[in-house]
Protein backbone atom coordinates (compact mmCIF):
# COMPACT_ATOMS: atom_id res chain seq x y z
CA UNK A 1 0.00 0.00 0.00
CA UNK A 2 2.56 2.22 0.77
CA UNK A 3 4.11 1.94 -2.84
CA UNK A 4 1.04 3.66 -4.13
CA UNK A 5 0.13 6.14 -1.11
CA UNK A 6 3.34 7.93 0.74
CA UNK A 7 1.54 7.85 4.52
CA UNK A 8 -1.58 6.78 6.01
CA UNK A 9 -2.97 10.46 5.46
CA UNK A 10 -1.92 9.94 1.61
CA UNK A 11 -4.56 7.54 1.50
CA UNK A 12 -7.31 9.26 3.62
CA UNK A 13 -6.90 11.88 1.31
CA UNK A 14 -7.41 9.64 -2.33
CA UNK A 15 -10.23 7.53 -0.39
CA UNK A 16 -11.90 10.96 0.30
CA UNK A 17 -11.60 12.84 -3.23
CA UNK A 18 -12.88 9.61 -5.24
CA UNK A 19 -16.00 10.20 -2.70
CA UNK A 20 -16.59 13.96 -3.64
CA UNK A 21 -18.36 13.17 -6.68
CA UNK A 22 -21.62 11.91 -4.32
CA UNK A 23 -21.32 15.03 -2.38
CA UNK A 24 -21.02 16.87 -5.12
CA UNK A 25 -24.50 15.80 -5.96
CA UNK A 26 -25.97 15.91 -2.47
CA UNK A 27 -25.24 19.47 -2.45
CA UNK A 28 -26.04 20.53 -5.77
CA UNK A 29 -29.51 18.95 -5.31
CA UNK A 30 -29.88 21.12 -1.98
CA UNK A 31 -28.89 23.87 -3.63
CA UNK A 32 -31.45 23.28 -6.63
CA UNK A 33 -33.38 26.28 -6.54
CA UNK A 34 -31.14 29.10 -5.23
CA UNK A 35 -29.99 31.48 -8.00
CA UNK A 36 -28.99 34.24 -5.86
CA UNK A 37 -25.12 34.23 -5.55
CA UNK A 38 -24.81 35.47 -1.77
CA UNK A 39 -27.85 33.01 -1.16
CA UNK A 40 -26.31 30.11 -2.81
CA UNK A 41 -22.86 30.73 -1.37
CA UNK A 42 -24.45 31.11 2.63
CA UNK A 43 -26.30 28.33 2.06
CA UNK A 44 -22.92 25.85 -0.08
CA UNK A 45 -20.90 26.58 3.13
CA UNK A 46 -23.31 26.07 5.53
CA UNK A 47 -24.58 22.98 3.86
CA UNK A 48 -21.24 21.85 3.65
CA UNK A 49 -20.23 22.68 7.51
CA UNK A 50 -23.10 20.72 8.56
CA UNK A 51 -22.74 17.86 6.52
CA UNK A 52 -19.26 17.24 6.93
CA UNK A 53 -19.40 15.12 10.41
CA UNK A 54 -22.21 12.63 8.21
CA UNK A 55 -20.08 12.18 5.75
CA UNK A 56 -17.65 9.22 6.61
CA UNK A 57 -15.16 10.10 4.12
CA UNK A 58 -14.96 13.60 3.84
CA UNK A 59 -14.65 13.85 7.92
CA UNK A 60 -12.32 11.68 7.63
CA UNK A 61 -10.12 14.77 6.65
CA UNK A 62 -12.64 17.77 7.15
CA UNK A 63 -12.68 17.34 11.44
CA UNK A 64 -11.05 18.95 13.27
CA UNK A 65 -8.52 16.71 15.02
CA UNK A 66 -7.49 16.04 11.46
CA UNK A 67 -7.99 19.41 9.77
CA UNK A 68 -4.57 19.88 10.28
CA UNK A 69 -3.07 17.58 8.45
CA UNK A 70 -4.66 18.88 5.65
CA UNK A 71 -4.99 22.50 6.20
CA UNK A 72 -2.02 23.36 4.23
CA UNK A 73 -3.26 21.90 0.95
CA UNK A 74 -6.54 23.57 1.09
CA UNK A 75 -5.37 26.11 -1.58
CA UNK A 76 -4.05 23.34 -3.65
CA UNK A 77 -5.01 22.89 -7.32
CA UNK A 78 -7.30 19.35 -6.47
CA UNK A 79 -8.84 21.62 -3.23
CA UNK A 80 -9.65 24.88 -5.57
CA UNK A 81 -10.97 22.16 -8.80
CA UNK A 82 -13.18 20.63 -6.11
CA UNK A 83 -14.27 23.88 -5.58
CA UNK A 84 -14.62 24.99 -8.61
CA UNK A 85 -17.23 21.99 -9.02
CA UNK A 86 -19.47 22.49 -6.83
CA UNK A 87 -20.14 26.56 -8.03
CA UNK A 88 -20.61 25.04 -11.46
CA UNK A 89 -23.29 23.05 -10.18
CA UNK A 90 -24.65 25.74 -8.06
CA UNK A 91 -28.28 26.97 -10.14
CA UNK A 92 -26.28 30.45 -10.20
CA UNK A 93 -25.84 32.61 -14.06
CA UNK A 94 -22.59 33.62 -12.11
CA UNK A 95 -21.61 35.60 -15.83
CA UNK A 96 -25.16 37.54 -15.37
CA UNK A 97 -23.77 38.23 -11.56
CA UNK A 98 -20.86 39.83 -12.37
CA UNK A 99 -18.43 36.60 -12.01
CA UNK A 100 -15.78 35.83 -14.89
CA UNK A 101 -13.45 33.18 -14.29
CA UNK A 102 -11.31 34.66 -12.40
CA UNK A 103 -13.40 36.11 -9.73
CA UNK A 104 -15.42 32.85 -9.37
CA UNK A 105 -11.76 31.01 -8.77
CA UNK A 106 -11.45 33.85 -5.87
CA UNK A 107 -14.86 32.86 -4.69
CA UNK A 108 -13.54 29.47 -4.38
CA UNK A 109 -10.64 30.48 -2.23
CA UNK A 110 -12.97 32.87 -0.17
CA UNK A 111 -15.16 29.56 0.61
CA UNK A 112 -12.78 26.79 1.27
CA UNK A 113 -11.01 29.42 3.31
CA UNK A 114 -13.89 29.92 5.35
CA UNK A 115 -14.71 26.40 5.52
CA UNK A 116 -11.01 25.26 6.43
CA UNK A 117 -11.67 28.11 9.67
CA UNK A 118 -14.97 26.45 10.84
CA UNK A 119 -13.33 23.39 10.48
CA UNK A 120 -10.31 24.05 12.59
CA UNK A 121 -12.18 26.00 14.75
CA UNK A 122 -15.54 25.82 15.18
CA UNK A 123 -16.28 28.38 17.52
CA UNK A 124 -17.89 28.14 21.27
CA UNK A 125 -20.56 27.33 21.30
CA UNK A 126 -20.09 26.27 17.67
CA UNK A 127 -22.93 27.71 15.01
CA UNK A 128 -25.04 25.42 13.67
CA UNK A 129 -28.72 26.11 11.84
CA UNK A 130 -30.09 30.11 11.53
CA UNK A 131 -27.05 31.38 14.04
CA UNK A 132 -24.52 29.83 11.04
CA UNK A 133 -26.48 31.46 8.63
CA UNK A 134 -27.09 34.55 10.34
CA UNK A 135 -23.25 35.00 10.91
CA UNK A 136 -22.35 33.59 7.03
CA UNK A 137 -24.93 36.06 5.76
CA UNK A 138 -23.87 39.28 7.88
CA UNK A 139 -20.01 38.69 6.97
CA UNK A 140 -19.97 36.72 3.45
CA UNK A 141 -23.40 37.58 1.24
CA UNK A 142 -22.51 41.18 0.92
CA UNK A 143 -18.99 40.49 -0.28
CA UNK A 144 -20.38 38.58 -2.88
CA UNK A 145 -23.88 40.54 -3.41
CA UNK A 146 -21.03 43.30 -4.04
CA UNK A 147 -19.50 41.76 -7.02
CA UNK A 148 -22.48 42.29 -8.75
CA UNK A 149 -22.76 46.01 -7.59
CA UNK A 150 -18.88 46.28 -8.71
CA UNK A 151 -20.01 45.03 -11.91
CA UNK A 152 -23.21 47.31 -12.57
CA UNK A 153 -21.32 50.52 -11.31
CA UNK A 154 -18.29 49.70 -13.94
CA UNK A 155 -20.73 49.07 -16.57
CA UNK A 156 -22.30 52.57 -15.62
CA UNK A 157 -19.48 54.16 -16.05
CA UNK A 158 -18.11 52.78 -19.10
CA UNK A 159 -22.04 53.16 -20.80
Amino acid sequence: MYRYFANADALLAATALTETGRFLDVLAAHLDRITDPADAVVEGIAYTLEALPQDRYLSLLLTPGRAGAFSVAVTSDAALAFGRAILDRFAVDWERAGFDGARLDELVEHMLRIVQSFVVDPGRPPRRGPALRDYLSTWVAPGVAGIRSAGTESGDRTG
